[in-house]
């Protein structure tokens, strides 16, 4: 999670000409992802479970696709 934020906020500070950085994992990454983001069930991610966070326009559009 910390990473994700300190690249992100690198984005949006244009400190970073980054474009994309790719992260994955199994449904053991995305649970502990959407419990500290306050949006987990309490089940276990489904089978071939997906999560894909942009930002766009630098920063100005953040969108979470789950």
């Amino acid at each position: 999670m910390k990473d994700i934020i300190v690249r992100m906020d690198a984005v949006v500070s244009n400190k970073t000409k980054e474009q994309l950085a790719l992260f994955s994992g199994h449904d053991n990454t995305l649970e502990p992802l959407t419990m500290a983001w306050g949006t987990n069930s309490g089940e276990s991610p489904p089978y071939a479970a997906l999560m894909r966070i942009e930002l766009l326009d630098g920063g100005l559009f953040f969108f979470v696709f789950y």
